[in-house]
């Protein structure tokens, strides 16, 4: 998986979007199969679960708009915030367009959590620590828990990574790591 933080995605949405590829951010499934090709990412459940965070922490600052199909089927059209994003809510999403902020935000360094800070990237080592679970000696009940929390983390450090608050967690790990 190429695309580390949200960052990383709209730079690659952004290229497209510019490019004669443009079609491609009309569905989700073209989007897919592109950064597929691209070598952008890998044809996995963790890649496509990854990529779909991704992709709605930029609809969630403002970076880009789409239309979330997957969601409207939920009753009463709103998804749960609680819920994870799948390969089928990434598939599903359209119209994918990059705003005037997403625009002017590709062209600056927008400091998050998930950059490597002295070689760290938490979402990686999440991730790692994730595929690690299943060789632990456990009940599946604690081993699906330990997975869900994990996840729980990286969402969270995905969806609150920019802007300042990144900056402070930023720098709140810098210092516990005695790098600051």
């Amino acid at each position: 998986m190429q695309f580390r933080t949200p960052h990383d995605l709209l730079i690659y949405l952004v290229e497209l979007s510019d490019s004669d590829q443009s079609w491609l951010l009309n569905r989700g499934q073209e989007l897919v199969q592109q950064a597929l090709q691209d070598g952008k990412i890998e044809h996995s459940e963790g890649d496509y679960s990854q990529m779909a965070r991704l992709l709605w922490a930029l609809e969630g600052d403002g970076s880009i708009t789409f239309r979330d199909y997957a969601g409207m089927q939920v009753m009463g059209g709103t998804r749960n915030p609680n819920m994870g994003l799948t390969y089928n809510d990434l598939v599903q999403a359209s119209d994918i367009t990059v705003t005037s902020h997403g625009r002017m935000a590709a062209q600056t360094f927008r400091p998050t959590v998930a950059v490597n800070i002295a070689s760290i990237d938490l979402t990686v080592l999440l991730t790692a620590m994730e595929a690690k679970v299943d060789e632990i000696v456990a009940p599946d009940e604690a081993k699906n828990e330990a997975r869900s929390k994990l996840r729980e983390a990286r969402d969270l450090l995905v969806g609150v990574g920019t802007g300042a608050t990144g900056e402070v967690l930023a720098a709140a790990l810098r210092s516990a790591l005695g790098l600051s």
